[in-house]
């Protein structure tokens, strides 16, 4: 099966009218760059199908995410269902309390989850979070 610009570019418009964003569009095209890469080194294909693609059958749209603020509503609807979610038997887990503390703090979802009991002084009503990455102690 050939694989040239035009398919490619139906395959993007596919993606697109199945409603994915830009961003994971590029990410299922992202593993071809490599593999024309060595096609072409290797004498299979002049150039890469990739590189042959117009800029409008490309992935359209920067990627750029509308930002989205919860209502006070929304939170709760959120809350409820996570409630409701980890009282039915099967669950095997409550999330509504890490949801609460996420909504309540501003911290991300890799912070809050990251805490441990010793994070967390109740006397002060603090919660201390360390960042990602930095070694600490040093």
């Amino acid at each position: 099966m050939q694989v040239g610009p035009g398919r490619l570019a139906r395959v993007v418009r596919d993606l697109e009218r199945r409603g994915l964003a830009v961003p994971r569009i590029r990410r299922y095209l992202s593993p071809l760059g490599p593999v024309f890469k060595l096609a072409i080194r290797r004498g299979i294909v002049p150039v890469s199908p990739l590189a042959l693609l117009s800029d409008d059958e490309r992935p359209s749209g920067g990627g750029v995410r509308e930002h989205h603020v919860w209502s006070p509503e929304e939170i709760a609807r959120l809350v409820t269902a996570a409630e409701q979610l980890g009282q039915r038997p099967e669950a095997q887990f409550d999330y509504s309390g890490l949801i609460r503390l996420l909504v309540l703090t501003g911290l991300r979802v890799s912070e809050g989850l990251a805490l441990r009991w010793g994070d967390i002084d109740l006397l002060d009503a603090t919660i201390h979070v360390a960042t990602p990455g930095l070694a600490t102690g040093s």
